[in-house]
């Protein structure tokens, strides 16, 4: 048993001692011979040769302890990912599913090898103007599995999950993408790809898109602009990306609680980028076709010309967004034959679906721009007063042009056209186009509601009669449009509105202005009575004040399931309680309405006033209507213009246009 006694351990050396200060403060070599002394005793050689006090150092070791990360952190963190990859397999399914149903029977589920060729139903871009400079794009590379980048991946931008963001890229897709065509994004494309090749125009499409409370938007809204402003301004980035993105943000602007000033600055910020770009100009190759490539020697010879090369399909599409947002209320600044030449290409090529959609919204945009060149700009309160009888001989070249336009744009035609659509949207366009069609047939005839009988007759013509008929006639055919108008708007489900560009809700807020004119116009010839029986105006503004009520409740309860369905995180009460943009419309629909009864009240007053004068003593002289009357609107006071100078409400872009019902609210300073 001795021979298994392990042998004894030899001791360890002595930890050798810490250099003393003097000797650490000198760097020199501190060497103790006393190893068995105490620490506190030991002098060192050098300090006992130079005969100086020896200190030993106190401080404690600066190795830090280990962290140890407890389990259950880790165990949540694992649930999360399980999570995460469970819903994301499930928003993988259900996109590929709505894919399955749109495309129809025949089409087939793209490999992951074939997501990067477009879909063999829609032909590639054959002009000359779009083959030259096109690239291919970085979201054309081979998607990756949906299961594993959710953990892998950075998180979205904006708060958000890869989950949350997939929805909202298929809500864009379903419901915003055809109603702005000028900004396309691939179907095979994920939310991921989107946002690590088009980083802004991911973020702008989460801000249009997002089912959300109006607070969290706010913040998104802030957020985006930050982003856009910092690469297009900070560092003078020039991207396509960044003007796509911006173009979103702009026609979606009136749910972003953006508005005048903001939109003014932001549309003329596009304006400027596309300048830059270099998109708005007409390329060399289209310059020599059409015979106008003669500039003077010294500008070809110039070493600092800008020649603009062939663009290609996305850069013609931007660059007829910035156009069509650019005419929406502001003079457009681009030239309208490359218009022409880019929207004709595009249609022509029919490299998208929604390529037919954009050409024929630019032309019903050149219609209302050429309205706007003979009688103004409809939200200008300086536009020249043209002769009432130039109206008719105009009305007869427009209309015409309209009609022409209109007749390709039927159900039929759309459904021909577009059979990848359901019928339900075919519809959907079928009455927006109608919508325009009555809306610019109000601005046709609108001129007839604020000329005055200082319009000269035609030479030959009985004194007063001539232009007594032309106005009675434009007031009567205005009325006929904006009655269908109303009709038509009334039958639109009031949350689509929602996903309409920013033209849509100016033209219905023109309409009821226009209309709040018309029914009370005092001219020769023209029954307003009579009208009012015709147009039923404070019901169609009851039940669109209806409408927008429903269609708010509708928006509550998709963001309340949007939040509980994809766990949105740090959201309150109170976030969710904020009114949007439809509270704020109904609210506004309802000053008119009110402003409207008022008016005709007054009217009867003074009209049974009159008879009573008429009986008895002579009527009082009548005294000038000042420029500003004070009233009381919804219980509140507020101050109005007199009638002769018409009501101010805003439905547009510029603050005190002749249609600005936000004048309500800014003038009324004795709250």
């Amino acid at each position: 048993m001795q021979g298994l006694t392990p042998p004894r351990r030899s001791t360890s050396p002595p930890r050798r001692r810490r250099a003393c200060i003097p000797c650490t403060n000198a760097k020199a070599r501190c060497n103790f011979t006393d190893t068995d002394g105490v620490a506190d005793d030991a002098v060192c050689e050098r300090c006992e040769r130079i005969g100086i006090r020896c200190t030993a150092k106190t401080t404690q070791s600066l190795r830090k302890p280990r962290l140890v990360k407890p389990l259950n952190n880790r165990v949540a963190s694992l649930e999360e990912r399980l999570d995460a990859l469970t819903t994301a397999i499930e928003t993988q399914n259900a996109l590929t599913s709505r894919s399955l149903a749109i495309a129809g029977p025949s089409a087939a589920v793209p490999t992951p090898s074939q997501a990067a060729a477009p879909t063999p139903a829609i032909p590639p871009v054959s002009s000359p103007a779009s083959t030259s400079t096109s690239k291919p794009s970085p979201a054309a590379a081979p998607r990756q599995d949906s299961a594993s980048w959710p953990s892998a991946a950075r998180q979205p931008p904006l708060g958000l999950t890869w989950p949350q963001a997939e929805r909202i890229l298929a809500i864009y897709r379903e419901t915003c993408l055809y109603n702005f065509p000028f900004v396309w994004i691939p179907g095979h494309m994920t939310a991921q790809e989107l946002c690590e090749s088009k980083p802004c125009l991911f973020r702008a499409v989460m801000l249009s898109s997002a089912p959300l409370p109006v607070a969290r938007l706010k913040k998104m809204k802030r957020n985006v602009i930050a982003y856009i402003s910092q690469h297009m301004l900070v560092e003078e980035e020039r991207s396509l990306d960044v003007l796509q993105g911006l173009l979103i943000v702009i026609a979606w602007a009136d749910l972003q609680s953006l508005y005048d000033q903001q939109i003014t600055n932001l549309t003329y910020l596009a304006t400027g980028f596309a300048h830059n770009l270099g998109i708005t100009k007409i390329p060399r190759e289209l310059l020599k076709q059409i015979g106008m490539d003669n500039a003077p020697d010294d500008v070809r010879a110039a070493k600092d010309i800008n020649v603009p090369k062939a663009p290609s399909s996305d850069e013609m599409r931007a660059f007829l967004g910035v156009y069509y947002l650019l005419s929406v209320y502001v003079e457009s600044l681009v030239v309208e034959l490359y218009v022409d030449f880019c929207a004709d290409a595009l249609a022509q090529a029919g490299e998208y679906p929604s390529d037919f959609l954009l050409q024929q919204v630019v032309r019903l945009m050149q219609i209302e721009d050429r309205i706007s060149e003979f009688f103004g700009s409809a939200n200008d309160t300086a536009r020249g007063r043209p002769f009432l009888f130039l109206v008719d001989e105009n009305v007869t070249t427009l209309r015409a042009e309209l009609d022409t336009v209109l007749e390709s744009l039927t159900y039929a035609e759309l459904a021909q056209r577009m059979p990848h659509c359901s019928p339900d949207q075919i519809d959907h366009f079928a009455r927006y186009f109608e919508l325009t069609r009555q809306y610019l047939l109000v601005r046709l005839y609108e001129p007839a509601t604020y000329l005055g009988d200082d319009v000269p007759a035609p030479a030959g013509a009985d004194p007063g009669s001539g232009q007594h008929r032309y106005r009675a006639t434009a007031l009567h055919n205005c009325l006929v449009a904006a009655n269908s108008f109303f009709e038509t708007v009334t039958t639109v489900p009031a949350t689509s509105a929602r996903f309409q560009a920013l033209a849509a809700p100016g033209q219905t807020g023109f309409v009821m202005v226009i209309c709040s004119r018309l029914l009370v116009v005092d001219a020769p010839d023209w029954d307003a009575a009579a009208a009012r029986r015709v147009l039923d105006f404070s019901g169609f503004l009851a039940n669109i004040i209806g409408r927008l009520e429903g269609a708010e409740a509708r928006r509550r309860a998709t963001v309340e399931h949007f939040v509980r369905e994809t766990r949105v995180l740090g959201v309150s009460q109170e976030e969710m309680d904020e009114p949007g943009r439809y509270a704020g419309s109904s609210h506004k629909t309802a000053y008119i309405k009110t402003w409207y009864e008022n008016r005709l009240r007054q009217m009867d007053e003074a009209a049974a006033t009159g008879a009573a004068g008429g009986r008895g003593a002579a009527a009082p002289e009548e005294v000038e209507e000042p420029m500003y009357m004070e009233e009381r609107l919804l219980g509140r006071p507020w101050f109005r213009l007199a009638s002769n100078a018409g009501p101010r409400w805003f439905v547009g872009l510029l603050e005190g246009s002749a249609w600005n019902f936000d004048d309500v609210q800014m003038n009324n300073t004795s709250q």
